[in-house]
């Protein structure tokens, strides 16, 4: 299977085994801003919400902790104010989404990295499935970190290169790993989303790759056993 969603991502990490927040959760949380969620963002609260990856290394808030992010200058606009969901582990920065696209199904992502100043936000996804696709490859890549792994593209091999050279070699070796392991590489390129992951049913793997300008720029694999219970990350 060649560029799953992120919803086919988790059900095969998790076999299936969905792990949300309830309806009354939710709607609690709504009454509570005086808004309903996007439905994207409802969807994935209710059917995904609670698993173990969206706190692996940066937390995606209860509905109950969401909150209005705005600067603090007076006075506000309501342009301004951005719902914010996602956190990083120390609170350096913030995912958002603005509070003009919240009647949007799918809505556009931004980050906020001022540490708290909610001024400065920058687009880090065009709809809310392109920015769950680069979360889930970020927290993805952490959690490799602290478990096997069948591949990881390890950048470091290559700091003795100049950027070009590097850009070059990795491009290769990923290449290469794709051929040994029988996937097709034309499909990956021609997928227009910058992050690609796919499934060989043979040996049960789970594979992520970036790319960028037809080249590939970083690649890891898993084995689709690898979350058998939905545990906590260390």
């Amino acid at each position: 299977m060649y560029c799953l969603s992120v919803y086919e991502i988790l059900n095969k990490l998790y076999h299936d085994n969905k792990k949300g927040y309830s309806e009354k959760e939710i709607k609690q949380a709504e009454e509570k801003m005086g808004i309903r969620f996007p439905k994207k963002l409802r969807d994935y609260y209710l059917t995904y919400g609670k698993l173990s990856i969206n706190e692996c290394l940066h937390e995606l808030m209860e509905p109950k902790d969401v909150f209005w992010a705005f600067p603090e200058e007076e006075p506000v606009q309501e342009s301004q104010k951005y719902l914010a969901f996602w956190v990083e582990n120390q609170g350096v920065w913030h995912m958002g989404i603005r509070k003009d696209d919240l009647l949007l199904d799918s809505p556009p992502v931004f980050i906020n990295t001022d540490d708290g100043g909610f001024e400065e936000w920058e687009l880090i996804g065009k709809d809310f499935d392109n920015f769950l696709l680069f979360m889930i490859w970020h927290l993805m890549e952490y959690a490799f970190c602290y478990h096997d792994m069948v591949y990881r593209c390890n950048i470091q091999k290559y700091a003795s290169l100049s950027k070009e050279e590097a850009m070059i070699k990795i491009d290769a070796d990923i290449r290469k790993m794709i051929q040994e392991n029988g996937l097709d590489v034309q499909k990956l390129l021609k997928h227009p989303k910058k992050i690609v992951a796919c499934w060989d049913e043979k040996t049960d793997q789970m594979f992520f790759f970036q790319k960028s300008e037809g080249v590939f720029i970083d690649a890891c694999a898993t084995l689709c056993d690898f979350y058998q219970e939905d545990r906590e990350f260390e």
